[in-house]
């Protein structure tokens, strides 16, 4: 019986760790899904400055903010406002090409804009110390 009792206390035990565990690494992503649907937020109200003052350093330093501007306005005025947006899928990595090893978390999601539906944006958060900033941005 002492047996038993150890065996389904062990199990349960187990089982609980595992829920935990699940949790837990979920709940990194699940805040920066988060950070970034409220990051895109910004660029759907048309305030690109703000976005990319709102990005990871690595990302102000591959183009400047005027140049952000010039391309956001270019690539997202034709498309008109944001009709729906859910999250395709998103994947950890702990290296990248380009940057250096660290936490990061590519995001796509499937876009519906006024003026063209099905688009797929993809966005590249890496992990800081306070946050998950932006580090690109690409819609196709």
């Amino acid at each position: 019986m002492k047996i038993t009792l150890l065996s389904i206390a062990l199990t349960l035990f187990s089982f609980q760790l595992f829920a935990f565990a699940s949790q837990t690494n979920s709940q990194p992503e699940s805040l920066a899904i988060s950070h970034a649907k409220t990051w895109l937020q910004v660029i759907d109200a048309g305030n690109y400055s703000e976005s990319w003052e709102k990005a990871a350093p690595f990302f102000q330093s591959q183009l400047s903010q005027a140049n952000w501007d010039s391309a956001l306005t270019k690539a997202r005025s034709p498309l008109g406002a944001v009709v729906s947006r859910i999250k395709l899928s998103s994947k950890a990595y702990s290296s990248l090409p380009g940057v250096d090893d660290g936490e990061y978390l590519i995001i796509q999601f499937q876009t519906d804009f006024k003026n063209k539906k099905n688009v797929t944006e993809t966005l590249t958060l890496s992990k800081t110390e306070e946050t998950w900033l932006p580090i690109g941005y690409f819609i196709r």
